[in-house]
């Protein structure tokens, strides 16, 4: 299929020549993606290959798009030390992503003396705040 045949162009030609095809059908997507990332560049070609959209406009869109629900988006965080060697890199990996996120709340745990009990507590509150759950009735 298409996947397989811009695979095939980027072990021929390299893979500057598939990020050179995503430039000229999405320049914005093509700046945000590194050429040797072959494997998001096949994504964002086949984006607009099938639905004749760029990935670019669609992944603001998405940004934009005001959530259809009440929520409240928690990260337990953690000292980077304590995080054993082999997932340091996924670890760093992710935290980059959920910088990214909007309307994220950190729960850094030495804050919480590492007190799961304190830290669920913490998020009953919050979650009670933005009235996702009901107040308990005294």
């Amino acid at each position: 299929g298409y996947r397989e045949t811009l695979r095939q162009t980027a072990k021929t030609q390299g893979p500057g020549a598939l990020h050179k095809m995503l430039a000229e059908v999405d320049p914005d997507a093509a700046a945000g993606i590194h050429a040797n990332n072959v494997k998001r560049v096949i994504r964002a070609l086949e984006f607009y290959h099938f639905t004749g959209q760029k990935i670019s406009e669609h992944n603001k869109r998405e940004q934009q798009r005001e959530s259809p629900y009440n929520y409240a988006y928690f990260i337990l965080n953690d000292g980077r030390e304590q995080i054993k060697r082999d997932t340091r890199h996924f670890a760093k990996r992710q935290l980059t992503w959920f910088r990214r996120e909007r309307d994220v709340i950190w729960l850094p745990k030495p804050n919480f003396n590492y007190s799961n009990e304190k830290i669920l507590s913490y998020m009953e509150e919050v979650l009670k705040e933005k009235k996702i759950i009901p107040e308990e009735h005294k």
